[in-house]
């Protein structure tokens, strides 16, 4: 068992991942991407939805406690959880790829960098996560949690953004993926109708 965090606590952890996610983005962009500056620039330009997500999943999952109060909750492993995620993403792309041959230059820089992302980021936090040093975990039940991230992606109508990403990747010089461009923004529009 360890305690839960007081909601001041979450939030400096947080504020310290994001900026270990920029850093990473930034050092793993040169590495792994062969595709120009420009590129690199319709991913900046998206930051944004990184930012969007993070607190609408800190708003809507009640992971801290406020002010002094106590609480003790089970201890979860935070690599465990973070690698888990990463299969998850990179198993979503590969069906992707499979199903959308168009989109695969664009789709295989996005898990590279994803992937050389959190290898870098699990390297910063290799001692030990912001949590660790104070002694405590946000609570993170996965059940709930897989509905909360699911009602964020809708909140940041993640299907649009892709769509606008996809876009500016085919004006920056990513050939042959017109089509899955087209097939992101008819996703995009749906979404957009239904709300």
């Amino acid at each position: 068992m360890i305690r839960e965090c007081n909601c001041e606590e979450q939030q400096k952890c947080v504020d310290e991942m994001k900026g270990q996610v920029q850093q990473c983005f930034d050092d793993c962009w040169g590495k792994v991407a062969s595709n120009p500056e420009e590129l690199k620039q319709c991913y900046v330009k998206k930051e944004y939805v990184v930012e969007d997500m993070l607190t609408c999943l800190q708003t809507n999952i009640e992971s801290c406690v406020e002010g002094g109060e106590r609480k003790m909750i089970p201890q979860a492993d935070i690599r465990e959880i973070i690698n888990n995620g990463e299969q998850k993403i990179q198993s979503t792309a590969q069906i992707f790829m499979k199903t959308f041959t168009g989109g695969k230059e664009l789709l295989q820089t996005a898990v590279d960098v994803g992937s050389c992302m959190k290898d870098c980021f699990m390297q910063k936090n290799a001692k030990s996560f912001c949590f660790d040093e104070h002694k405590c975990q946000p609570l993170i039940e996965p059940r709930e949690a897989n509905k909360e991230i699911k009602k964020c992606l809708r909140h940041i109508e993640w299907k649009k953004e892709a769509g606008e990403l996809c876009q500016c990747s085919e004006k920056a010089g990513v050939e042959n993926i017109g089509d899955f461009c087209k097939m992101l923004e008819r996703m995009g529009s749906v979404v957009q109708h239904q709300h």
